[in-house]
């Protein structure tokens, strides 16, 4: 072989050998970027897996939780109905009371009239 053909030759081959290393590296880089890539997605993908499930549990502990209050409420406004009853009722035992001691009040008058000897008042 002649030197020319030898240069040219050896000239092809770095050329050669620095493009393969140059696609070696970008090959690479393509590959860590897209291992980076891959693991940030499985990474939010886990992340968007944990919040919905805590999100649904949080879900079905306030429907839980709704249940019971609902429950208590209806307890609650019951128990409020029959203690206006029995306050409308008290209040009516109050009145009648009072009348009772206003007819007491009379009738002690009365009773001091007579046991003093005072007639009675005519109406």
């Amino acid at each position: 072989m002649d030197l020319p053909t030898n240069i040219a030759s050896f000239i092809v081959s770095v050329v050669t050998g620095l493009a393969a290393y140059a696609a070696a590296r970008s090959a690479n880089k393509a590959t860590v970027r897209n291992a980076e890539i891959n693991s940030r997605t499985t990474m939010e993908e886990e992340a968007y897996d944990r919040a919905r499930k805590f999100d649904t549990e949080t879900i079905k502990r306030q429907d839980e939780e709704l249940i019971e209050v609902r429950e208590v409420n209806k307890k609650l406004s019951i128990e409020i109905a029959e203690l206006q009853e029995a306050n409308r009722k008290l209040a009516h035992v109050q009145s009648e009371n009072e009348n009772l001691k206003d007819e007491i009040k009379n009738l002690n008058k009365r009773i001091e009239r007579l046991e003093n000897g005072v007639p009675p008042e005519t109406p």
